[in-house]
């Protein structure tokens, strides 16, 4: 359609157009003496309510400019000449380009604004977090500090009085108060543990350490959990047992004491097997136990602290703090663990942990050429087997049935305690008069015997072993124990400010008959230096 119009109405037109609101988001004016050009963005949108960032001068004039170049071609449009309406087309589209680029932009500086306040907010909130952190371990530690030194009074005055007690009723009722001192001691030292654990304050310490002996001592200290239980635990070595790995020992000390209690506690009957394989890179512990198991549900949950299982199934209920420790180390250390469980058929963890490194230790000659086992059960007849090439160059194992049939020729027998009558009754009792015996007994009964045999309980460590064997070829080792009293030539000092810590040492002291003296301070520690000479000095 064609039409003319004057100029002046088209620039009125276009001044009026300049003056509206836009549909598109933008509020525009045209220019005037006292009014410069300037725009807000207009928008319904809730995220840019509240939003009165300027949108610039430089787009407003640009739009402004192409519309009123659009309405100046239609004023000198004439009825001969065809409107460029592609070209207006152009010019509109440009502008709508520049209103969406707009309005893309207020909503970025927008969003922008929003994601840098929530990373303050964040931020803060993690500075208070971390400040809460510090606060709860600092008393934690300030509390159970405070807490330990009255129990472990209370430890040490139970044995006292537990040594000195015939009394079979109050002999029953110190051993309670003693578990039960030694039972919330160990919580305490787990709830510290887990918020050193949970405020980042634990890290790894590396050095070199030799494992079986690692894997010893930390079976030994779990003696009183198995000195009347059925079950102990069995290790066996797949690799050779005189190396040296380098890695955390405390931290995996605690992993491996943290399962072994719990697969103890919750073992009835049956047994625990702990296999040990290690390489240059990698440490593998796989534990295996046919306690009563868990389901899918309990596994899940293992690692939660203060989640306690299979409540009036156990005698003992743990502080349920043991396996959330165990998982923050293992993640420390970067290990991986692994945990398949049944109930009523047993649980077995696998725990790959790795090493910086390893090295085998010189160990010295081999004691014996030969050693052979005799054992009914067929997991501690391999562990005998893996301990022993380590002292001997070959072992012989064998099983009951094959006692009359083989010709014991070995430089020491290992045997189970129950088969010794059996032994001595066969044919073979003749030929093992002069041989080495070592009994391995797992209970506390004294073998009723008339002749002095070396007698083992198992679980051994491998030091235990090599002490009962490494003699000379006599059956009894000629060792002569004299229990002497401890003579000194001057009393002992103990410097402590706690006067409880102070009297248990004194009443110790007294015990063994040794003369002592107390200071509670260092000031008066240093008067009685001054007056006399002292064998010791203990201090706090």
């Amino acid at each position: 359609m064609l039409f003319r119009k004057n100029k002046a109405d088209i620039l009125h037109q276009s001044a009026s157009v300049t003056n509206h609101k836009s549909v598109y988001g933008v509020d525009f004016r045209c220019a005037t003496n006292s009014d410069p050009i300037q725009g807000r963005t207009f928008c319904k949108d809730q995220h840019m309510q509240g939003s009165k960032q300027p949108i610039g001068y430089l787009p407003i004039a640009i739009l402004t400019i192409a519309i009123t170049t659009s309405m100046l071609t239609l004023s000198n449009a004439t009825e001969t000449n065809s409107i460029h309406w592609l070209q207006l087309s152009i010019v509109w589209l440009f502008a709508l380009i520049i209103l969406g680029s707009i309005r893309r932009e207020a909503h970025l500086k927008t969003d922008r604004q929003r994601l840098e306040n929530s990373n303050t907010e964040l931020l803060l909130a993690k500075q208070a977090a971390d400040i809460s952190n510090q606060n709860k371990t600092e008393f934690l530690a300030a509390i159970s500090h405070e807490i330990r030194t009255p129990l472990n009074a209370v430890l040490g005055f139970s044995e006292l009085l537990l040594n000195n007690q015939t009394d079979s009723e109050r002999h029953h009722k110190l051993i309670l108060i003693r578990q039960s001192a030694a039972h919330l001691l160990r919580l305490i030292e787990d709830l510290l543990d887990l918020a050193r654990l949970e405020a980042g304050q634990v890290h790894l310490q590396e050095s070199h350490f030799h494992l079986r002996e690692m894997l010893d001592e930390t079976i030994a200290s779990l003696s009183p959990l198995f000195a009347n239980h059925p079950v102990v635990p069995i290790p066996i070595f797949e690799t050779n047992t005189n190396i040296e790995v380098l890695a955390d020992a405390t931290g995996l000390r605690q992993v491996l004491l943290n399962l072994l209690t719990n697969a103890i506690k919750y073992t009835p009957s049956g047994q625990i097997v702990l296999h040990v394989d290690v390489n240059q890179e990698q440490l593998t512990v796989q534990l295996t136990d046919t306690g009563i198991g868990m389901t899918e549900q309990q596994v899940s949950q293992l690692f939660e602290p203060f989640v306690r299982h299979h409540e009036g199934e156990v005698a003992e209920q743990g502080t349920g703090l043991g396996m959330a420790i165990t998982h923050r180390l293992l993640e420390l250390m970067q290990a991986q663990i692994a945990i398949k469980s049944e109930p009523g058929q047993g649980t077995a963890i696998r725990l790959k942990i790795p090493l910086s490194g390893t090295r085998e230790v010189n160990s010295d000659r081999k004691l014996f050429s030969k050693v052979t086992v005799i054992h009914s059960n067929p997991t501690i007849t391999q562990s005998l087997e893996c301990s022993t090439l380590s002292i001997a160059d070959t072992c012989e194992c064998l099983r009951c049935c094959e006692l009359e049939s083989t010709e014991l020729d070995a430089d020491v027998l290992l045997l189970e305690q129950k088969l010794w009558s059996t032994l001595s009754s066969s044919k073979q009792s003749e030929l093992t008069q002069m041989l080495p015996i070592v009994l391995l007994q797992q209970d506390e009964d004294e073998i009723q015997t008339t002749n002095d045999l070396r007698q083992l309980r198992y679980p051994f460590s491998l030091s235990n072993l090599v002490s009962q064997l490494n003699y000379p070829n006599s059956r009894v080792p000629s060792l002569t124990v004299i229990e002497e009293p401890l003579t000194l030539s001057n009393p002992i000092l103990i410097v402590d400010d706690n006067p409880v810590n102070l009297e248990f040492m004194l009443r110790l002291l007294e015990g063994l008959g040794i003369e002592s003296i107390a200071a509670s301070s260092g000031v008066e520690a240093i008067a009685h230096i001054r007056k006399q000479v002292f064998s010791f000095i203990f201090l706090d």
